[in-house]
């Protein structure tokens, strides 16, 4: 559907949508027209808050939710079952703040209660990646209720199965689609759905969505495709709304119109980039009364400044606590509490001088930027950041976890030619630790480099931004500023002239600035040759946080996935314990950084070895042998295979389990271990003095001493 918006004033867009509704107008019209909301008595809340199934308490042990989330959730129940008279619940999720999680909290728990009176549930969000994230949640959390809407061309290959497909054409295109999608992936999980949904596509029963369409306690769709044939005259109890501060107003609009839903849960962080729409044309602005285009000012943000209920999720579980710290200053008021520490995002780098790479390194160079058209590019910064990024290739991070964000196009194009001409590794092997997850590429040209607005709702390890013409420029806005510092979880490195940033007087940039100095290793001074600095970069072993199919802890973002379940299973009936774990633990660390003999012979005939071939398979050759010396083996081991086990144990026992300090202290003799020959017991005394958790000595040195007794570790 096509409709042509010519309005001058924010009345008469809204009355231009709600126009569609066809005679039939929406049970939302005075909210959305901006009727004050009806008050809500502190002691009505209190009777939901507390209610024995939809109060806080409850659902935080159903769902793993924090207190913020809870509330909201609970707030929105009420709402959505009548227990409560307030039509409209805003979210206000700032970054890392588990907004996806809290929204599947909310859907499985709506559906569960509105099912006797048939109440059914629209999902909707201006980009598809966004509609399948919720949904991918909800799969997560075992929920399969719902059926997707959209062209199978932009639907996510894991939500296929669960689809109508709505693009015009018969079959046979369809096929050719899912065929063309087949090529283009390379995960093993991702293909083996395709081509599972090209047999079922094949078979005509694809057809009977369209009868499960009509009984779905859930319909995922993007905005525009609210208004899709296949909808028409269906009506929805609730609509969600995610990112709903991204999207214009007449987009938000078409879903709560379309669906005549009489409770909306709007989702969105209006600190972070609105909606990129034209301004007014100066000669039309007389005429209409305005200075810039109303349709910059999105529902999220109205219905809000209206006084609407609103709950801010105030724990973010993204950032490493030095790189949230600007952010939160600058853009929240200090009102955000970080939910995860410095020991969950710890660093991919270690120098060769000693330490390792900060969170926050401020890289300042003298270029100057360059106008291309209205665009700017900086030669010098882009060629400095191509180096860091094939540094970091080199060190063994894989281009997905690295991000390169420019605040001009110009500048984009520029360190992308640069990367896709960068010299390197063809023979290094495409790694692929877990089956069903994607191939992990070392390439440069695979690094994602765009510009902010592209990154927005996007998440990496190491973000590095490269400053070109952005600390003076009047585009560079605070939400535009706030996407950019906010993307990072353990590095933000920021190439650029440090001198500008601190004369903009822009306090996000002296802020970052500021810290990057102050931090140990964080600040690299203009006289510093590129080559000489990164020639100290080395591998850090670390533990991986990234597996987002398990949890935890009760503040995690995201709930234990079947596949997580499964696995627990089974070392439950292996008997896996806090004292196993940790002479496991010790073994791999030992046969991984210090070449220890005893210790891989430990783990090649531990118990957990059929658990370790199925799960990881790659760690093992064709004979069945660990190929100790490759790198892609010993990430999978330290990294995966430690990683998975710990979540289990904290699962389990407590997250107090997964520290070093108390491991230590419940198996060693703290000064005995040590004296530990080959310096691996010192260095994971050393760290758990700092309550560092398990995994970060596995980055202590790779030599032993030349007297070390391979015989003495028993583990």
């Amino acid at each position: 559907m096509h409709t042509s918006l010519n309005a001058f004033s924010e009345t008469d867009e809204l009355e231009n949508i709600l126009s569609l509704s066809a005679g039939r107008p929406s049970p939302l019209i005075d909210s959305i027209l901006g009727k004050p909301p009806p008050k809500e008595l502190e002691e009505e809340a209190e009777l939901y808050l507390k209610d024995a199934d939809i109060g806080v308490a409850p659902l935080q042990r159903s769902f793993k939710l924090n207190d913020d989330q809870a509330r909201a959730v609970s707030g929105a129940l009420a709402s959505a079952t009548s227990a409560s008279h307030l039509p409209v619940r805003l979210i206000h999720g700032p970054f890392g703040s588990g907004k996806t999680h809290t929204i599947a909290a909310f859907v499985t728990k709506a559906a569960e209660l509105l099912k006797s009176s048939n109440g059914r549930i629209m999902i909707a969000a201006h980009t598809n990646v966004a509609v399948d994230r919720v949904l991918q949640s909800l799969l997560e959390a075992g929920f399969t209720d719902f059926i997707r809407v959209g062209s199978v061309r932009k639907i996510d290959p894991v939500i296929l199965p669960y689809s109508l497909h709505v693009k015009t054409g018969k079959g046979p295109s369809q096929a050719k689609e899912l065929e063309a999608m087949l090529k283009e992936t390379t995960s093993v999980r991702k293909r083996a759905i395709l081509q599972k949904e090209i047999e079922t596509l094949s078979s005509g029963k694809v057809g009977m969505r369209k009868a499960l369409l009509k009984k779905c306690s859930v319909v995922g769709v993007t905005c525009y495709s609210s208004s899709h044939e296949d909808l028409k005259n269906m009506e929805f109890s609730v609509v969600v709304l995610d990112e709903c501060s991204q999207m214009t107003e007449p987009s938000s609009l078409l879903p709560v119109v379309q669906s005549r839903c009489k409770t909306l849960v709007a989702v969105g962080d209006p600190l972070q980039l609105s909606p990129v729409v034209a301004d007014v044309p100066e000669s039309n602005r007389s005429k209409a009364n305005v200075t810039r285009n109303p349709l910059k000012r999105t529902l999220f943000s109205r219905l809000s400044d209206a006084g609407h209920s609103k709950v801010t999720l105030r724990t973010q579980y993204r950032l490493h606590p030095a790189l949230s710290a600007v952010p939160n200053k600058c853009f929240y008021d200090g009102v955000l509490i970080d939910g995860i520490g410095a020991s969950d995002r710890t660093s991919l780098i270690r120098l060769t001088t000693g330490g390792v790479l900060s969170p926050i390194v401020w890289w300042d160079t003298s270029g100057f930027d360059t106008k291309e058209g209205q665009s700017k590019l900086n030669v010098e910064e882009a060629t400095r950041v191509s180096g860091v990024v094939r540094c970091l290739l080199d060190n063994d991070v894989p281009a997905g976890r690295i991000g390169v964000i420019a605040f001009y196009a110009a500048q984009a194009s520029c360190v992308s030619n640069k990367l896709a001409h960068a010299p390197h590794d063809v023979a290094r092997e495409m790694t692929n630790v877990n089956d069903d997850e994607d191939f992990e590429s070392f390439l440069p040209s695979d690094v994602q480099v765009s510009t902010v607005d592209a990154f927005q709702g996007q998440e990496k390890d190491v973000i590095i931004i490269t400053l070109c013409g952005a600390p003076l420029s009047t585009f560079t806005n605070a939400e535009r500023l706030n996407v950019a510092l906010t993307r990072a979880k353990r590095h933000l490195i920021v190439v650029g002239a440090a001198a500008v940033a601190q004369k903009s007087n822009v306090s996000a940039w002296v802020e970052t600035l500021k810290r990057a100095r102050s931090t140990p290793n964080g600040y690299i001074p203009l006289s510093y040759e590129t080559n000489a600095v990164l020639q100290k970069w080395s591998p850090a072993v670390k533990e991986s946080v990234e597996h987002d199919d398990v949890l935890l802890s009760p503040s995690s973002e995201i709930a234990p996935s079947p596949r997580f379940l499964n696995d627990r299973e089974t070392l439950l009936e292996l008997g896996f314990d806090q004292k196993r774990y940790w002479d496991f633990y010790c073994a791999v660390m030992r046969g991984v950084n210090y070449d220890h003999k005893q210790s891989r012979a430990t783990v090649t005939e531990s118990p957990l070895r059929p658990f370790i071939q199925r799960v990881f398979p790659r760690v093992f050759d064709a004979n069945g042998d660990i190929e100790w010396s490759k790198a892609k083996v010993k990430r999978a081991l330290s990294i995966d295979v430690i990683g998975l086990l710990r979540r289990f144990i904290e699962y389990e026992h407590g997250s107090e389990w997964g520290t070093l300090d108390k491991l230590i202290d419940a198996f060693e003799d703290r000064e005995e271990f040590e004296r530990d020959p080959t310096g691996f017991g010192w260095m994971c005394v050393q760290e758990a003095e700092g309550a560092v958790a398990v995994g970060d000595c596995g980055t202590g040195p790779t030599t032993r001493s030349d007297d070390a007794d391979e015989d003495s570790w028993n583990t």
